[in-house]
């Protein structure tokens, strides 16, 4: 939308128009942001707090050459209930490894799991992922990124929703072995480091593991206290230097016929495709939102 100039950095209510929906729309998520080549960030946040809604981080570069700092403050309405008093500020997108990927890669790019800790933030600091994509203009010049905050609490919970209407387990997790989401995820205890998948306390997870390394099939069937169980271990990657893996694992009596099995194991899997679907947010510069967005713009 930035090439059609539907979207401009130029225009911050504009931005502001189009991620007013999402904010309202998904309020799990932490927040979503600009920056651009010039150190200017905007950042449109969700907060749990009883005196606002959301906030609105703007940094932008005064004639001088300073970034200042200053935070607007909404409620439930989108309606502005305070102001804060303008800062230098100590934040530098351009600096940050989720602006430094896409524009790198100049494609999507997700991060490592980092702690959102800014220093102004109230503890406790909590782990999470940064999704972010590269934006460019009409003649294909690079202006800056954009990016959305999930916490991987969001995608555990939305694993778990899965994992209870199959009655399978489900577990996400990077080429460090560490966990970034379990379909358990009430068993996981409240931690800033992601937990090593050696320490999941799930025999069924465990065994399935044990089997894949002996023989390297993607999708296999094993054998645990006598119960046979399917298991699939895929990659679920994201783009940039970081690799994840689903597994995935069903009991075998959960199928009772050949075609009922098929047809569920495709629901399945179609069902974790939604869990991407639901992440990739940035993937929403699409025609398909085009002339909706015109419109309110235009409104």
């Amino acid at each position: 939308m930035f090439r059609e100039d539907i979207i401009s950095l130029e225009d911050p209510k504009s931005l502001s128009t189009f991620t007013y929906p999402f904010i309202n729309s998904y309020p799990q998520f932490r927040g979503y942001f600009i920056g651009t080549e010039n150190s200017e960030f905007w950042f449109w946040r969700n907060e749990y707090s009883g005196e606002y809604a959301y906030r609105i981080q703007h940094i932008k570069m005064q004639p001088q050459g300073a970034l200042i700092d200053y935070r607007h403050f909404y409620n439930d309405n989108n309606k502005q209930i305070k102001i804060s008093n303008q800062r230098i500020a100590d934040f530098d997108p351009v600096t940050r490894p989720w602006y430094q990927g896409a524009k790198t890669l100049g494609t999507a790019y997700w991060s490592d799991v980092y702690l959102y800790n800014q220093p102004n933030d109230p503890p406790p600091a909590v782990a999470g992922i940064t999704a972010s994509y590269p934006i460019y203009d009409r003649a294909g010049q690079f202006l800056g990124v954009w990016g959305v905050d999930i916490l991987l609490k969001v995608l555990s919970e939305f694993l778990s929703g899965i994992a209870k209407s199959y009655n399978a387990d489900l577990v996400i997790f990077n080429e460090q072995n560490k966990v970034i989401a379990y379909s358990r995820s009430d068993e996981l205890k409240s931690s800033s480091e992601s937990l090593p998948l050696s320490e999941l306390d799930n025999s069924v997870i465990q065994s399935a593991l044990i089997s894949y390394r002996s023989h390297g099939f993607s999708e296999f069937f094993f054998k645990y206290n006598g119960e046979r169980y399917l298991a699939s271990y895929s990659p679920f990657l994201f783009g940039g230097d970081n690799d994840w893996y689903l597994l995935l694992i069903l009991p075998e009596l959960k199928f009772s016929e050949e075609i009922e099995f098929s047809h569920n194991l495709i629901l399945l899997f179609a069902t974790c495709v939604l869990l991407i679907c639901l992440v990739i947010l940035i993937r929403l510069f699409s025609q398909q939102v085009i002339s909706t967005i015109k419109y309110i713009v235009q409104k």
